[in-house]
């Protein structure tokens, strides 16, 4: 598929992608059947996780069938990944140096016989689902939503879509990646290999119109997914490993050889989570910020073309870093809000009462923060409510709107605008309060919980 161009619609580079993995899945599938290549079990493993990926980057552009096919697409990978993890655990004992003892070759013969049988028995289950009406299903499920017209709001380029679709595996990349560190979990290292290449991905798909700079950036994202990976493999034959003296009857030296073998595999996991550090800096350097401002300055340039807004990233609106809450909970919601220009996760859980999506400017950091508040408008202004459920003490986000009230937007459906934020007071603080107790009731109970008064700030749109 040709590169995509800055001023391309982001609807036909998102079909390209998607018509491009379905292929490629159908043309790896006869020899994944037969296995006599176990490259072609990865090559479709890949197109299965590159169209995943593709269904959710390019969400709000596809057609609804997308969130079923996705899912179904994890089961089919899941198949794929049980002979594909074998295949490379039988590649480690194949290329183990020569053996010398007794001992050596009969616990290696054991490790082989194992891997063999689980290989054959994951071979198996996979052929059957390749002939399961299931597997028929995603085949047609992906053929027909190719078929399918494009979203109406779904108009926007390549170039003001790129940077926020760019933007999110990447604060989600680097908030995982930057609380590693040698002593760190097995499940979390993979967890971070698995945003990496959500990353990759994404910037493969969408930046290809940014050639140069992509391209350096993902030389150096693929160093630390190689580093990831290997520490995966590493990670893996380690537990086969176990499991395999735990469940296998052998002599006394057979025993004492695996023990040794997997002592040779935690010492690589512990070498390769060494090497983790300075490979994270090379991805979180240089190259990302050159690549970052290339995709924002394109972003901008959209916006006076009167390009769909919802897809241009907000920080752009708000320059600087942005920091996910901690808060899980909000930040997903804030995350689902922004992606799907305020069509989903547009209401406060299960009470179905509309909120917002306020971002700011942190007063110590001078970061930008987000979160979703309830919606209080009255005409064209909204109220900021830092009730904080009646928390003894104001939300962190209070002294943020005190110290920046120029630097704010609000998000209020597909587009996010800049406002003025003012703390109100005396009568005006009043009407204000009893216009947000009737959009949400609890914040009456709200105040009967703490001695301070709730503050509520005014939000007018920026002249």
């Amino acid at each position: 598929m040709p590169a995509p161009v800055q001023s391309s619609q982001l609807s036909t580079l998102a079909y390209g992608i998607v018509r491009q993995q379905l292929a490629l899945l159908r043309e790896h599938e006869a020899g994944a059947r037969t296995g006599t290549d176990p490259e072609d079990v990865h090559d479709m493993r890949v197109a299965t996780r590159r169209l995943r990926a593709a269904l959710r980057t390019f969400d709000a552009v596809l057609p609804d069938e997308r969130v079923v096919l996705y899912e179904e697409l994890r089961w089919l990978g899941q198949g794929l990944a049980a002979v594909r993890d074998l295949d490379v655990q039988l590649e480690r004992v194949q290329d183990l140096s020569p053996l010398d003892t007794d001992d050596d070759r009969e616990a290696l013969e054991v490790l082989r016989a194992s891997l063999s049988q689980e290989h054959t028995q994951a071979r198996s289950e996979l052929n059957q689902l390749f002939d399961s009406e299931r597997y028929a299903a995603i085949l047609t499920l992906g053929a027909d939503l190719l078929t399918r017209p494009v979203p109406h709001q779904a108009e926007v380029t390549v170039g003001g879509a790129a940077c926020s679709l760019v933007e999110r595996p990447f604060h989600r990349f680097r908030k995982g990646a930057s609380r590693l560190d040698v002593h760190s979990s097995p499940a979390e290292f993979h967890a971070v290999r698995k945003r990496a290449r959500l990353l990759r991905y994404t910037v493969e798909f969408v930046a290809d119109a940014f050639s140069r700079p992509s391209a350096r950036f993902v030389r150096r994202l693929v160093d630390l997914q190689d580093v990831l990976g290997k520490h995966q493999d590493a990670e893996v034959a380690y537990t086969e490993l176990r499991e395999l003296v735990e469940h296998s009857e052998l002599s006394p030296g057979a025993l004492f050889a695996l023990g040794q073998l997997g002592q040779r595999y935690v010492e690589e996991a512990a070498e390769l989570r060494a090497q983790f550090a300075e490979a994270y800096e090379h991805v979180d350097g240089p190259r990302w910020r050159e690549l970052h401002r290339v995709l924002r300055r394109a972003a901008e340039d959209a916006l006076p073309r009167g390009e769909h807004v919802g897809y241009v990233d907000r920080v752009t609106l708000l320059d600087g870093e942005y920091v996910p809450s901690p808060r899980e909970w909000v930040r997903d919601q804030v995350e689902v809000y922004e992606r799907s220009a305020g069509a989903a996760a547009n209401t406060l859980r299960e009470t179905g009462l509309p909120v917002i999506v306020v971002t700011m400017r942190g007063n110590k950091t001078g970061k930008v923060r987000k979160i979703a508040l309830m919606r209080v408008e009255h005409a064209g202004a909204y109220a900021l409510v830092a009730s904080m459920g009646g928390a003894p003490k104001n939300p962190v986000w209070y002294y943020n709107l005190r110290a920046n009230p120029d630097e704010v937007t609000v998000q209020d459906g597909a587009e996010p605008f800049a406002v003025h934020v003012r703390e109100l007071s005396g009568q005006e603080r009043a009407d204000w309060w009893e216009r947000s107790v009737a959009a949400y009731p609890p914040y009456a109970e709200y105040q009967t919980r703490t001695e301070r008064q709730i503050p509520v700030f005014v939000a007018t749109r920026a002249s």
